[in-house]
């Protein structure tokens, strides 16, 4: 319609200004003759233009009533189709989602008693002197701090130890949680023995010694993270008093 019909009235609206200019300046010279001339008003072309441009401009108004209200309505029969197989689709899936919200809500129910669980068990773990890890089926893992021995003194380093009791190997690996360093591969042994290192011995507290098959002679001295995790890793190794 904008195209065809409201562009079709906008030419003949030019046409018809084109028209009236000259029919204007045609009745301006017939006014001005003489009564002795022979006149004569061409207004043939004046009414045609005139006609054919009220013709189109009534058109376009009333072609406005329908053609409007034709594109509104197929719109909105868009709509109610799109609703309609909305509607067809939520009736074939309503029992999927139904089986959902009661697997939501059953999942939600299970995670509000975990975290209760979980906040009482925190609590009991709090409430206790100093929690230990236990060693499970004669193995242990943790943190040590490994005494080395560099040019300008002596240095601990944090390391990441396992020890197996049924193969007596013991591996430690260089780690840091504050460090993003690439970690070399880990150091393995075959454990000889292990000894609890007598305070008066160090200056750190929590320290044992260790020694190898691979390594004789060579003594590797070990820092706990408490008197219990010393305890731990000596009772898993067979340690010994001083």
């Amino acid at each position: 319609m904008m195209k065809k019909h409201i562009g079709g009235a906008k030419s003949e609206k030019k046409k018809f200004e084109k028209q009236t200019a000259k029919f204007c300046q045609n009745q301006e010279r017939y006014l001005n003759l003489t009564t002795k001339k022979p006149n004569s008003l061409q207004e043939r072309h004046f009414y045609a233009a005139s006609m054919d441009y009220v013709y189109l401009i009534q058109e376009v108004h009333e072609r406005k009533k329908f053609e409007f209200v034709e594109t509104l309505l197929t719109f909105v029969y868009a709509w109610f189709t799109f609703y309609h197989q909305g509607y067809e689709l939520n009736k074939d899936c309503e029992p999927y989602m139904k089986d959902l919200q009661q697997k939501i809500q059953k999942t939600r129910s299970n995670f509000d008693d975990f975290s209760q669980k979980l906040k009482k068990r925190m609590s009991e773990v709090q409430k206790q002197d100093e929690p230990v890890r236990k060693n499970t089926k004669g193995c242990r893992e943790g943190y040590l701090f490994l005494l080395e021995k560099k040019a300008f003194g002596t240095t601990w380093t944090k390391h990441y130890c396992t020890y197996d009791k049924n193969t007596k190997k013991f591996t430690m690996l260089p780690y840091n949680q504050l460090t993003t360093k690439t970690l070399p591969p880990p150091d393995t042994m075959v454990l000889a023995s292990c000894v609890r290192r007598m305070s008066d011995s160090i200056e750190k507290r929590f320290c044992f010694d260790i020694q190898s098959d691979d390594k004789p002679g060579v003594i590797l001295t070990f820092q706990a993270l408490s008197e219990q995790d010393r305890k731990a890793w000596m009772d898993i190794m067979d340690g010994k008093e001083p």
